[in-house]
Order: C-alpha cells, then sequence, then structure tokens
C-alpha cells in the first residue's frame, strides 16, 4: 500500500522519474485516478488494476491513461498479463494508455529474466510486439539520482543499489531535504519519510546521529 498511496500523492514526480518526456506534455490539473477495477468479457470476472488515471495532453487535449503495476517479485508470464491489462484497457476506451510497472523486490535481475515487452511470433513472422515501461529500482545507481530534487525519488533511493554507498549518508540527505521542502511538501513529506523508515530500517542509536545532525 506505501507505494500506490505514495505514486498516487506524488504523481507529477513519479511521471517525472518514470517517462520523462510524458510528463512534459501531461496538463496534470486534469489527472483523474479512475475505478481500478476492469471488466473482462472473456472470462466474466472484474480485473483489478494498482494504479488507474485518466489525464489529458496541453495544447492537444487528447485523453490519456496510464496504468501503473506494483510487483514484489518475478512471475514469467508478467509481460503477458501487462498486454492483457492492455488490451482490456483499451478495448474499452480506445485512447492511448501508458503502462508502467515498478519491480521492487531486492534482488537484482536483468530485463531476460523478465522482458519489458510481449510478442507473438510465428516462423519469421513477428505478429505482435506490446512493450511497456519497466522499472527495477534495485539496478539503479542510487549515486546517479542524489541530486534530483524530486519527492517521489528521494522515497526511492533506499530502494536502489546501495552497495558502494552508507545507507545513514542516504537517509541524512533525504531528512535534510525535508527539512528544507517542509512547507513545500506538507502531508507528503511525512509520506516520504515514512516510506524511507519502513525501507530502511537503521538502529536506535544511528536514527538519533542521523537525526542530531539533519539539526545542524
Amino acid at each position: 500500500p506505501l507505494y500506490k498511496e505514495l505514486i498516487q500523492a506524488l504523481f507529477k514526480d513519479f511521471i517525472q522519474f518514470a517517462v520523462e518526456d510524458l510528463h512534459k506534455v501531461i496538463d496534470y490539473r486534469t489527472v483523474k485516478f479512475l475505478d481500478k477495477e476492469i471488466s473482462d468479457i472473456f472470462t466474466g470476472t472484474n480485473r483489478r488494476l494498482d494504479i488507474f488515471a485518466e489525464a489529458t495532453i496541453k495544447k492537444k487535449k487528447e485523453i490519456i491513461y496510464i496504468h501503473v503495476e506494483i510487483e514484489s517479485g518475478k512471475n514469467k508470464d508478467f509481460p503477458f498479463r501487462m498486454w492483457d491489462y492492455f488490451s482490456l484497457i483499451h478495448r474499452k476506451f480506445r485512447k492511448p494508455v501508458i503502462p508502467i510497472v515498478l519491480f521492487v523486490d531486492d534482488h537484482k535481475w536483468s530485463k531476460e529474466v523478465i522482458p519489458d515487452h510481449y510478442t507473438v511470433k510465428f516462423l519469421d513472422h513477428e505478429i505482435l510486439k506490446f512493450k511497456y515501461k519497466l522499472i527495477k529500482p534495485k539496478n539503479l545507481k542510487v549515486e546517479d539520482y542524489l541530486d534530483k530534487e524530486n519527492p517521489f525519488i528521494k522515497a526511492l533511493l533506499v530502494k536502489m543499489d546501495l552497495s558502494r554507498v552508507d545507507i545513514k549518508q542516504i537517509k541524512l540527505g533525504v531528512y535534510r531535504y525535508l527539512t528544507a521542502n517542509q512547507k513545500n511538501l506538507g502531508k507528503t513529506g511525512m509520506m516520504v519519510y515514512n516510506f524511507i523508515n519502513t525501507y530502511s530500517v537503521l538502529t536506535p542509536e544511528e536514527e538519533k546521529e542521523i537525526f542530531n545532525l539533519t539539526e545542524n
């Protein structure tokens, strides 16, 4: 639930991180989070999406849909599932759908394990190739994102590759960012704080040390 709440609360910052060219053209005043259940006409059941939003494009006033899934494990059938969701949404609305998935498990793995596409081939014919945006935070070098002034990225730092850094320094940097931007962030600042403390547990002594350094 923390991921879903954070993404919805910081949707603009999430899209800037996930699909920067899309971020530049969305009119965020038009964003609406929709019913997450969509009917599967083939099985007669309802399928539940993690996050489903509608928005319009600046100037063009074109409606688009954004579908986000948060996954905690590897499933080789996942590309088919994303295509299945896409086809149900597109069949219903007949508008562009931007599919994004965030794999949040704590293991590194490549797109050969779970590809960022679903294909259907026969002989030498590629009948279908569906692509979605696949984001694996654990594969991202945290050093590349430390200077990003984006609250969603600040929260996600603790889920990136931390093998070459001190987690205490990462948390100290985030705490200082939250303190400096407390007025602008409002309640979302507390959400970022809760997120990083849920996914990066330190000893009480270490937390006290970071708190004292934050105040200085």
